[in-house]
């Protein structure tokens, strides 16, 4: 039965949709992933932030059952 439900004992994760990526060490910032599967997706995905303000806001949005997807790091607005 868990095979049937899940494809097997390990999914690995999709990749993270973001546009731009972060150095990835810094000392004045929170920056990391989050696993999340949304209603837009079948597999769990990766999503990245760049601060603690993100985070906190990633998952008041993960939280909201009408979120459908969400872009981690979007493009630059110039």
């Amino acid at each position: 039965m868990y095979d049937e439900d899940f494809g097997g004992p390990y999914v690995p994760p999709e990749r993270t949709r973001a546009t731009r990526m972060f150095p990835a060490r810094s000392r004045a910032s929170a920056r990391g992933f989050v696993l999340a599967k949304l209603r837009s997706g079948a597999a769990w995905r990766q999503l990245i932030f760049e601060s603690h303000l993100e985070r906190t806001c990633l998952l008041v949005l993960l939280s909201q059952p009408g979120v459908v997807d969400i872009w981690d790091q979007p493009p630059q607005i110039t």
